[in-house]
């Protein structure tokens, strides 16, 4: 599967995947007669997108417009799944997840961007914490429940 492991949130994004095969061996392809659609859900409520495949040769082209890639949050990771149908059946023909970045477009002047994770903002706060006390230094306390 082609979906992209990384998304900038505004952009139009877009691939091709070709026609495949099930487990038996059967073929999948969109001249057989089968549609192809991702489905794409993240860990927010009411956070996801669908991509139904339209024709590229044997196989199916897809399209996220920057109006849907604008609404997912940076940040964020996805989890998608690529649904093979027809006449019923469903097979999924793939799984996996996605990471969305802030975009960094602008008009006029720029403002600040920290583009690290929220991962490497935790990780980079509590670094600084233990330069700071095995320098002498003020640390702030946190507590937990």
């Amino acid at each position: 599967m082609n979906i992209p492991a990384t998304i900038r949130r505004g952009d139009t994004v877009k691939w091709r995947d070709v026609a495949s095969r099930d487990t038996l061996g059967n073929a999948i392809s969109r001249a057989g007669g089968w549609a192809l659609t991702y489905y794409i859900r993240f860990n927010r409520n009411n956070h996801g997108a669908t991509a139904v495949g339209t024709a590229y040769g044997q196989g199916w082209e897809f399209t996220l417009s920057s109006a849907t890639t604008d609404g997912f949050h940076a940040d964020d990771t996805g989890y998608w799944q690529a649904v093979a149908t027809k006449a019923g059946e469903k097979i999924t023909l793939g799984a996996g997840q996605l990471q969305v970045d802030e975009n960094l477009y602008y008009t006029g002047t720029p403002a600040a961007v920290d583009d690290r994770s929220q991962s490497q903002k935790d990780l980079d706060a509590v670094q600084a914490a233990i330069r700071a006390m095995s320098s002498g230094g003020a640390v702030a306390e946190y507590s937990i429940g």
